[in-house]
């Protein structure tokens, strides 16, 4: 049986020199990384395999450093025999979506080679570091590589001038650029979260074509543009952030800001969408509509007395053989915010930042977000 340590160590990437040279580190706690901290430094909490001793030691020597992800651990370690039982290779997991660090020193390269071939094979994103005593010597990398689709950059692209008004411009260019970040980084290592992206962008461009119709106001338009803009922000910097090439990209998640929080952000979705897909193909939105073309048992509620009728009246089974056409179902933007907390908009959704690490305490319950969005799709 495979478990983890509950304490974490931290990766800590720093400066050897301004605009040079970088070192990663490894520290066992907190203070020990601030205390060597630089401008550029970055952090990442991760978890070791217990009994995973050499993980608990710092670079030292000739290795190669590998982030891989988003993935099972299972199924890696599964697929490449003996790699968990081998006291020469330290594993880590983090909450990026690189969520397996491993470490290898350069006398077993064969085995970084088989980690590689593996990912390629199975479409995993990676990134391998050369590393002498922490130095990065060199770097190469490889994310999903499928041909990337233009079809939403270019509606984002015609969004990007569509519309004239100065007051308008500033939450116009930020929507754009947080929407092509997203799309184009969730592409290199996600492509569920690209697909959904995707979805997200074609129904902004709906409230785009609202605006020019005049079917809503500046206002409600602006309102919309600031909403999504600040979940879309969050998410990409969250999300993709420490995706290649990790020295490029910054979580503003400050602890996280190494690696992201991608896997994290990817259990949320998943949770959200999940709860999102039953609702919608409910579709009870479109079913109390057609109540109004419903005749037959109706209960008589003409006299104000005490029944219960009323709560037998089955909706579902009413409205069989109507045709319901309902919209297709949006995927929500989903991040997690220090400000927010549990908060549910029309086409965003926040947790806590502390669910990250207090996922299954009373007090930051994941179980509240699922409650939000029922209750935010049966309004």
């Amino acid at each position: 049986m495979i478990s983890i340590e509950t304490t974490a160590h931290y990766l800590v990437l720093h400066d050897v020199e301004p605009g040079g040279t970088k070192r990663i580190k490894l520290e066992p706690s907190l203070d020990a990384c601030v205390e060597r901290w630089t401008s550029g430094s970055r952090v990442s909490p991760c978890w070791a395999l217990k009994g995973n001793l050499s993980a608990k030691e710092d670079f030292t020597g000739d290795q190669i450093l590998l982030f891989v992800g988003p993935i099972q651990p299972a199924e890696l370690f599964t697929a490449i025999e003996g790699i968990i039982d081998e006291n020469e290779i330290s594993i880590w997991l983090t909450a990026g979506c690189f969520n397996i660090v491993i470490r290898v020193n350069r006398e077993l390269k064969d085995k970084a080679t088989k980690i590689k071939r593996w990912a390629n094979k199975n479409e995993v994103a990676y990134e391998a570091w050369n590393l002498s005593d922490g130095k990065i010597k060199g770097v190469s990398s490889r994310p999903l590589v499928e041909a990337f689709e233009l079809n939403s950059l270019t509606k984002l692209s015609k969004n990007a001038k569509s519309v004239k008004s100065d007051f308008l411009q500033p939450a116009l260019q930020e929507n754009v650029i947080a929407s092509a970040t997203g799309l184009t980084r969730s592409h290199s290592v996600h492509r569920l979260t690209s697909q959904a992206l995707e979805k997200v962008i074609d129904a902004m461009n709906g409230v785009f074509e609202a605006y020019h119709e005049e079917k809503i106001s500046t206002l409600d338009f602006q309102a919309r543009m600031l909403s999504m803009n600040a979940a879309m922000s969050r998410f990409s910097s969250q999300a993709f952030s420490g995706v290649p090439p990790i020295q490029a990209t910054e979580c503003h998640f400050w602890i996280h800001s190494l690696l992201g929080t991608g896997s994290a952000n990817i259990a949320l979705n998943n949770l959200t969408h999940s709860i999102q897909h039953v609702l919608g193909e409910a579709k009870i939105p479109e079913r109390l509509e057609k109540l109004a073309d419903v005749s037959d048992n109706v209960p008589d509620l003409a006299e104000l007395a005490m029944g219960n009728r009323i709560l037998r009246f089955d909706l579902f089974k009413s409205t069989e053989g109507m045709d319901i056409n309902g919209k297709p179902v949006v995927p929500l933007i989903n991040y997690f915010s220090g400000r927010d907390g549990f908060s549910s908009q029309v086409q965003t959704l926040s947790a806590p930042l502390t669910t990250i690490a207090e996922c299954n305490s009373y007090r930051s319950n994941i179980l509240t977000a699922t409650h939000g969005s029922c209750q935010k799709k049966l309004s």
